[in-house]
């Protein structure tokens, strides 16, 4: 298992390097991490100068690209079911 950190000690390699060096699992533990962290750090910053996400939205998804990547429309599915069954036994749960 190879750990590869953008900036850390070992230098980052391709996957093919990596396999023949006798790696046969390549990850990058905080990668999306520190892209998430640019990338909020970007918005927010356009946020204030700007006051709106409008010149950001090309690079973001619209509602229903989010929806599909998250499958939003079957877990919905998945606990309606659940959520009635517990509301016919006449139970509180907290957040649903």
């Amino acid at each position: 298992m190879l750990n590869q950190v953008e900036g850390g000690v070992t230098p980052i390699v391709s996957p093919i390097l990596a396999q023949e060096y006798g790696f046969d699992l390549v990850f990058y533990p905080t990668a999306l991490t520190r892209a998430f962290g640019f990338m909020a750090q970007q918005f927010l910053t356009t946020l204030k100068a700007e006051g709106t996400s409008n010149s950001m939205r090309d690079q973001m998804f619209d509602i229903q690209q989010l929806n599909e990547m998250l499958e939003t429309q079957s877990f919905m599915a998945s606990i309606t079911p659940k959520r009635q069954d517990i509301l016919a036994q006449g139970k509180a749960v907290e957040g649903l």
